[in-house]
């Protein structure tokens, strides 16, 4: 078995929890956003996570290098939105998970976000910091230094 890959995919992470939570929404109902105000709080958290996910994949494509968790990165990305953000793509992910469960006034799948978040940086993002720091050592260190882990 090799330890450097995910437990957990990141999608199953972002999906098996919104989908508990609509399913605890259902058995114990919340109170509703306005449909307009729960549209418009969503959109505010949908178009940001979608600009970055978009930046964060051209800047990995112009790299030629991958965006898969278990792939084999062939350079370090420090550039677009890895300038700002380690994590680019799982701040994208949070980001469109918040505008999502608003949109739809999901208030049971937005309670369990930090449960998300945490599952995201202990079940992804530490695995892939430690890979990455094997493979890139000091120039790694150095970005790890320079640029925070989500923003």
């Amino acid at each position: 078995m090799q330890t450097d890959r995910m437990h957990v995919r990141p999608p199953l992470i972002f999906i098996a929890p919104f989908v508990v939570g609509l399913a605890l929404q259902h058995v114990y109902p919340l109170p509703q956003l306005p449909r307009w105000t729960g549209i418009l709080l969503g959109a505010l958290f949908v178009v940001p996570a979608i600009v970055l996910y978009v930046a964060a994949q051209i800047t990995l494509h112009r790299a030629r290098t991958t965006m898969l968790p278990e792939g084999s990165p062939r350079i370090l990305v420090a550039s677009g939105p890895f300038r700002r953000t380690r994590n680019p793509l799982y701040l994208a992910l949070l980001l469109l998970y918040a505008g999502v469960a608003l949109a739809m006034s999901a208030l049971g799948s937005l309670a369990l976000l930090p449960a998300v978040a945490v599952w995201i940086h202990y079940g992804a993002v530490r695995r892939e910091e430690c890979r990455l720091a094997q493979l890139f050592g000091e120039e790694y260190d150095h970005y790890c230094q320079t640029t925070p882990r989500w923003w």
